[in-house]
């Protein structure tokens, strides 16, 4: 079969005749020897991308970061899903799989970030009741975390469950009043008034 330095380096009249689908058929055709081959990946995704095509660029970004995460990659894994989510944000599995790995590792921050745009990714696609599954996974790693309890909340304000989204509005002001915030507390009790007053309507 072909060496991989062959499979990285198109044909010189692909190359010299500027013909990205030419290009791009003979990396797919490098991958099938050499799967996993880092630079065909690249060199793949760079033309897809150059043509304009984020579809297949993210799809087999999605891929790679497959390959990588099989090697123990995972964090040029993370790097991969990220950018696919970038180039189409209407695709709800790259976030899917980078929120997973971001769990696993416990990296907080990141996982928040990511959970924020999984969320919106959901919601407009009219994916509800993943969308409100989201929190309760970090929340799983970071049970009293005042901030993802409140996105949970509005989560489920937002898709008219109103009753539960005081429920947690209230817990929070009750634990808040333990404390002591009284301010903190008294925000909290408006909101819970806010979605009763808009639960009547």
């Amino acid at each position: 079969s072909p060496s991989a330095w062959a499979w990285c380096s198109p044909p010189i009249w692909a190359r010299a005749a500027g013909a990205p689908e030419a290009a791009a058929s003979h990396f797919q055709r490098g991958l099938t020897y050499e799967r996993g081959n880092q630079e065909l990946n690249q060199r793949l995704i760079e033309v897809l991308e150059g043509q304009g095509k984020k579809q297949q660029a993210a799809d087999e970004r999605k891929r790679y970061a497959g390959i990588l995460l099989e090697q123990g990659q995972r964090k040029a894994a993370c790097e991969q899903y990220g950018k696919a989510a970038d180039l189409v944000p209407t695709d709800p599995l790259p976030l899917e799989r980078l929120l997973d790995l971001q769990a696993e590792e416990k990296s907080l921050d990141d996982a928040r970030a990511t959970a924020d745009r999984l969320v919106n990714v959901y919601m407009q696609l009219g994916l509800g009741d993943k969308a409100k599954g989201v929190y309760p996974r970090l929340l799983m790693l970071e049970p009293r975390d005042v901030t993802l309890r409140e996105k949970l909340a509005e989560t489920h304000a937002a898709l008219n469950e109103l009753p539960t989204a005081a429920t947690i509005f209230r817990e929070l002001a009750q634990e808040q009043l333990d404390r002591g915030e009284l301010v903190a507390a008294a925000e909290r009790l408006r909101r819970v008034l806010q979605l009763q007053v808009l639960g009547k309507a």
